[in-house]
């Protein structure tokens, strides 16, 4: 078996991701500005605590709806601005 990863290892990977993660979001912010007022997160990681405040962090305009990943096939659902 392979080594296990050090917990410095563990957080250099989850920093980088974050910043990675936290440009991309700047990004979609800044090109989706005057459309989007309603964000719905749909399972995986986009559940996670951390994932969940860094969109709020990016979208602060948006209301932000975190749902389990059956909700969204049995909705049509649409990003709308208020």
């Amino acid at each position: 078996m392979g080594r296990r990863p050090s917990h410095t290892h563990l957080a250099l990977a989850a920093e980088s991701f974050m910043r990675t993660f936290q440009q991309l979001l700047a990004q979609v912010s800044t090109e989706v500005q005057k459309y989007t007022s309603v964000l719905f997160l749909t399972g995986g990681m986009s559940l996670e605590p951390y994932v969940i405040e860094a969109v709020k962090q990016a979208f602060p305009q948006c209301d932000i709806h975190p749902v389990e990943p059956h909700w969204e096939s049995s909705m049509d659902c649409r990003c709308t601005h208020h």
